[in-house]
């Protein structure tokens, strides 16, 4: 029985600026099923997905739905995929496109429900079976407020943080905690992305004299939660300096 390539499905993170090998594919139980029936096979690797199919057993078969799992828990703080804590999000591959939407989690197939994956992969199988559909899901970042507390024995009022454009103003805001901490928070928020150029540095206000060329990035590492005024809370990325 020949068999031929339906799709080649990966997954890119931003978090990584790539292709990400953190995601394994797990079909549901009635997909399985219809596999199992129809002999569909697949090809798994971590962050990639390959399935193959005799043409004739594909008669009548719409969609295929897996659940897409992290298998690197670092990235769940990372990963944005702006959906409420009562929906699931949904990526839907469909005639060579990548979309995203979501569903209700108590729409979802009770095996999703017990052990909730990152997302649902809807792959539509198309009319067309003569191409391979080869596919890439972008995966974006977490956005946030970067948070830089400062310590150590000097005048902390004279400090400021400026781009590494020369004496580019950033727009970090400035907390005193007491007399040997201070705080700087940004009122943008900014993406947390592995091994990225340094984006600040810290200088003096008064004489301009350089004190850090390259302030630390943020990665998942740095993720933090604040209280606010309100009772709910903020994600913030926060990294400690000291002086």
């Amino acid at each position: 029985m020949p068999y031929r390539f339906l799709t080649d499905i990966s997954v890119s993170h931003e978090y990584y600026g790539g292709r990400c090998s953190s995601f394994s594919f797990v079909p549901t139980e009635v997909t399985a099923d219809e596999m199992a029936h129809r002999n569909i096979v697949l090809r798994r690797n971590l962050g990639n997905l390959q399935i193959l199919a005799p043409n004739e057993s594909l008669d009548n078969l719409e969609s295929m739905r897996f659940g897409v799992f992290l298998t690197d828990s670092n990235l769940y703080g990372v990963t944005n995929l702006k959906t409420s804590s009562d929906n699931i999000s949904m990526v839907v591959v469909k005639d060579n496109t990548v979309f995203f939407s979501e569903i209700p989690l108590d729409e979802c197939e009770k095996e999703l429900r017990l052990r909730r994956p990152l997302f649902i992969l809807n792959y539509q199988i198309s009319k067309n079976h003569e191409t391979t559909e080869i596919l890439e899901i972008p995966l974006e970042t977490r956005n946030c407020r970067w948070c830089y507390y400062i310590q150590g024995d000097i005048d902390l009022d004279d400090l400021k943080i400026y781009g590494l454009r020369g004496n580019d103003e950033s727009d970090f805001d400035v907390y005193r905690k007491d007399e040997k901490s201070v705080a700087f928070i940004s009122q943008h928020k900014y993406p947390i992305v592995y091994g990225d150029a340094p984006r600040f540095q810290l200088k003096t206000k008064k004489t301009s004299r350089l004190l850090l060329k390259a302030m630390p990035n943020m990665d998942y590492r740095s993720l933090s939660r604040i209280e606010l005024n309100d009772n709910g809370y903020e994600i913030i990325a926060e990294s400690f300096i000291n002086l």
